[in-house]
């Protein structure tokens, strides 16, 4: 006997992505945008464990005294890394900034991971194993959709999947190279050089051209060298995110014929 199919629950799925981001924006609410205004001076060490080292304590007083009956006790042993940080008015200015962009930019990294496994889930089960591929994809499970509805988006007024493609290459360049400028214009040159070629895994997003250098959301530092986040350009990169899932999501109820619920 054939066993019925169930169908996906894409209101449960997007509202799934959307309980995730909050609990990123939450966790924003922990960085302080005025921390280190009033500094004057700071110094400090990086020591970590030694994991090859530890002190041990026989004293059979000191075991009394700490409640204990073990025969030998052991403490770990610090190991200077040789790394310090120093933060004076001279250099404040833009090692704070800096500092903040940091935690925003690795912050960033979890919206991109949710929303891929949001795009994987609405898609028929079949084994990805890169978010290029995850992409691509749903471009062509979603094409005609896609194109509807992105002749109707009066936001970021961009094809959905080049805008993804983007990000992606965004996301790329902060784990894989610091968020450098530099390495982040190879990656726009190399993807665009594989559509000019008709690489294997881009036949699919020949229709669409080339991708442009456009930034979306992010910023660079002052001197153009890496990739720069603060409060606003996160909080616009997640709603950013979270209009393409809704994108995505009311692609599923087209091609699906499903009433959408939000």
């Amino acid at each position: 006997m054939k066993l019925a199919t169930t169908m996906k629950n894409p209101t449960g799925l997007l509202k799934e992505y959307f309980y995730k981001t909050l609990l990123i924006q939450l966790s924003t609410k922990t960085i302080n945008q005025k921390w280190g205004e009033n500094l004057k001076l700071h110094g400090s060490n990086h020591v970590f464990s030694d994991p090859f080292e530890v002190d041990e304590q026989t004293d059979e007083d000191q075991d009394q005294l700490i409640g204990t009956n073990w025969a030998t006790i052991k403490w770990r042993m610090l190991k200077s890394s040789g790394i310090q940080l120093h933060i004076n008015d001279q250099n404040k200015d833009e090692f704070i900034p800096d500092a903040i962009s940091q935690l925003y930019l690795q912050l960033s990294i979890p919206i991109f991971e949710n929303f891929i496994v949001l795009l994987e889930r609405l898609l028929p089960k079949k084994d990805r194993s890169s978010s290029f591929k995850v992409i691509n994809d749903f471009y062509v499970e979603f094409k005609s959709e896609l194109k509807e509805l992105d002749d109707k988006n009066v936001s970021y007024k961009y094809p959905t999947i080049l805008l993804l493609q983007n990000l992606r290459l965004f996301r790329n360049c902060i784990i894989h190279a610091n968020g450098s400028v530099s390495s982040l214009e190879k990656d726009f040159a190399k993807y665009n050089e594989c559509i000019d070629e008709n690489k294997t895994g881009y036949e699919a997003l020949k229709d669409l051209g080339p991708l442009s250098k456009t930034i979306f959301r992010y910023k660079f530092s002052k001197d153009n060298s890496k990739i720069f986040l603060d409060k606003n350009a996160f909080e616009n990169l997640s709603d950013l995110y979270s209009q393409v899932a809704y994108v995505a999501y009311m692609c599923f109820c087209k091609k699906h014929n499903l009433a959408a619920e939000i």
